[in-house]
Parts: C-alpha cells; structure tokens; sequence
C-alpha cells in the first residue's frame, strides 16, 4: 500500500514540476506583477446607510468611522460643532438620523440647511421611523434668530412631519 502511495505522488509531482518548467507560470507571474492589485479605500465600502465598514480583526479602523463615532458621542454644543467641523471637512452630511438630529443644531446656516436637506430626503423616503424628536429640534431651532434659508428649511420639514402625520 505505502508502495503505491509513493507512485501516486511521485507521479503528482512530476506532473507539478512539468507545469511549472513549460513557461506558462512564469509568464503569469510577470502579468500580475505589471498589473497591481485592485484596492479600494475603506471609506468606498460604507453601507448605505452611511455606516463605515465593519471592523475586523487586526484591520485598522478608517478615519470616516472615528469621525462619525465622534460626532455620534459629542454631547454639549460646543463639543458637537468641532466634531461636526472636522466630519463635514472630509465627508459629506450623513444620513444617519442621530448625527442629522445634532447637525440641525449647528450654529453655521450652511450646516444646518445641509442636514434638513437630507432630513426631508429621509422623510420623503420614509425612512425616518419616528419624526418626534425631528418635531423637537425643530421647534428649539425655530426659537432662534434665523436667516431666511434656514427658517425657510425649517418650515418646510415641518409641514413634511405634518403632511406624513396626516397620512398615519
């Protein structure tokens, strides 16, 4: 038996050596090395949901994660406007409602009508599941001294809560 199984990868190993003598290997090899691999960045793999890639083991988590994980754990106004500064420096406005809902509080317009802009995308989707805590940034935004851009959002997402309200 250990006679035949001697034969066997005697044999598997000729077989072996002849295909990589005859060239083709080789010449497979020098193709590869002339093309790099094919990568992406891990920012191009977020979900739709505007979520960053999953963490796996021994992988480096992705500056898009940390930036958005850091404006998600931002509490007091001034702590979210620098971490809503430095995502919005490298990214574009999220559609995560939790960071939307801490956008539309940003002191700068600019910020603010970005973040209804997606709101009433979401809205108009129907992916929003709950428009209570939208109805309440609101009302405290509405407060505030606006310009017109901004109360124009405001009033806007708000007859989109009360036209979505009507169809429940």
């Amino acid at each position: 038996m250990k006679h035949t199984d001697d034969q066997t990868s005697a044999a598997n190993r000729r077989k072996l050596e002849a295909l990589f003598s005859s060239g083709s290997v080789a010449a497979l090899s020098q193709r590869s090395a002339a093309q790099p691999p094919r990568t992406t960045p891990l920012d191009a793999k977020r979900s739709v949901n505007g979520n960053g890639p999953r963490r796996t083991h021994g992988k480096t988590v992705s500056e898009f994660w940390l930036r958005r994980e850091t404006l998600r754990n931002a509490r007091d106004p001034a702590e979210i406007e620098r971490a809503a500064d430095i995502f919005l420096q490298h990214h574009q406005c999220p559609d995560d409602l939790e960071l939307l809902l801490k956008l539309v509080l940003h002191p700068r317009e600019k910020v603010q009508c970005e973040a209804m802009g997606q709101l009433s995308s979401l809205l108009l989707q129907k992916r929003m599941p709950n428009t209570f805590l939208l109805a309440d940034k609101l009302s405290q935004l509405a407060c505030r001294d606006l310009g017109e851009a901004t109360r124009s959002c405001v009033e806007g997402l708000q007859w989109l809560i009360a036209a979505r309200r009507n169809e429940e």
